[in-house]
């Protein structure tokens, strides 16, 4: 086989199982290490957890590899495989969350350098269908109408908003949080507390919801629909770098541009017009400051996209903040998941996490 075209290959495969091992040791912390593709069921049945600097190991050194060998493009009709950047962009968080601030500066840096994706004008096509795989999505999970089609429409839109929302006040957002947020057009896109059907009628909810993942196109399909669901947006690149430099050398000229760029686009309206009020270009902040800024900032424009309890817990403020929010059941136990029961009925190794 051709040694390139068989790197890409084990490059992607080296990518999802980085990708997957990173997200189970924030979830669950130590965990089984498994680098062979067989293995003998008196094994499997009592495979013990390993420390998970071991496990931060084979990821760092798979998302190397396949950041190495991965192409940075596909053809159209291969759109959703992971790329050359999506892995600098998974081994540039696992840096951040390991507070490897030099490693994660400039990892990122090069995907910002290299200029294969930007910050796309209008934040609404983020979650339009009709500009799905645009340049700002490096990676997305895929859906296809009548195929694999989405359900985050219907899971998380409201009664009345399309066909078959069902959405209630588990899925809608916290109405403090939502009058705190800056009145841009970002807000705009990403909730909402009234919505005008196809037929023209006005709903009015007693409270805020979710309005990413509405479809944006005919209210008719159940179920499912073409919307993609993003993993990681060149948005996100921006703010690790601008955290990282932060961390690095302060709140640097190159640290202030980086999180502008995000906060420029997310209060500017398709017309051209700004809510500079509302969201102004920070500048003149301290180190700690600025910190405080960059959290914010991750929160306003990834919300709703499954990063929030990542970053509470890799910045240590996973308790402090719910605390705070009067949340006094949340502890240092929550800092993991439990282990499933029923991994541990199948695994006589496994040891259930502390305080579960």
């Amino acid at each position: 086989m051709d040694p390139t075209e068989r790197n890409a290959l084990l490059g992607e495969a080296r990518f999802m199982r980085g990708l997957h091992y990173f997200n189970m040791v924030r979830l669950f912390g130590d965990v089984p290490l498994m680098t062979s593709s067989t293995i003998l069921l008196n094994e499997a049945r009592n495979n013990p957890r390993v420390n998970k600097e071991d496990i931060y190991n084979l990821i760092i050194e798979d998302l190397q590899f396949a950041s190495e060998w991965l192409p940075i493009t596909y053809p159209s009709s291969e759109v959703g495989r992971a790329t050359m950047d999506a892995a600098k962009t998974v081994l540039s968080l696992v840096h951040l969350t390991r507070k490897e601030f030099k490693e994660a500066r400039d990892i990122s840096k090069e995907i910002i350098d290299a200029g294969n994706y930007s910050l796309v004008a209008d934040y609404r096509h983020l979650y339009d269908p009709a500009f799905k795989n645009n340049e700002e999505h490096i990676l997305s999970a895929q859906y296809l109408l009548f195929r694999v089609g989405s359900w985050f429409d219907s899971w998380m839109s409201p009664p009345g908003s399309n066909g078959c929302g069902f959405a209630d006040g588990q899925l809608s957002v916290n109405p403090e949080w939502y009058e705190q947020y800056p009145e841009t057009y970002r807000k705009e896109i990403s909730m909402m507390t009234t919505y005008v059907t196809t037929q023209g009628n006005l709903i009015n909810y007693d409270r805020p919801y979710i309005k990413k993942f509405h479809a944006w196109g005919p209210e008719i399909y159940c179920y499912g629909n073409d919307l993609n669901f993003p993993i990681f947006r060149f948005a996100e690149v921006l703010l690790i770098f601008a955290e990282a430099e932060n961390e690095v050398n302060g709140p640097s000229l190159a640290a202030y541009e980086t999180i502008n760029r995000v906060r420029k686009r997310a209060r500017t309206y398709p017309d051209g017009s700004e809510a500079v009020d509302e969201l102004p270009d920070l500048a003149g902040l301290s180190q700690a400051e600025f910190r405080e800024a960059v959290y914010e900032e991750r929160e306003m424009e990834l919300c709703f996209e499954g990063k929030s309890w990542f970053d509470l817990v890799r910045t240590d403020r996973l308790v402090s903040v719910n605390q705070a929010a009067g949340r006094s059941n949340v502890s240092e136990t929550h800092l993991v998941y439990p282990i499933p029961q029923f991994a541990m009925d199948q695994n006589r190794g496994l040891i259930q996490n502390p305080g579960y």
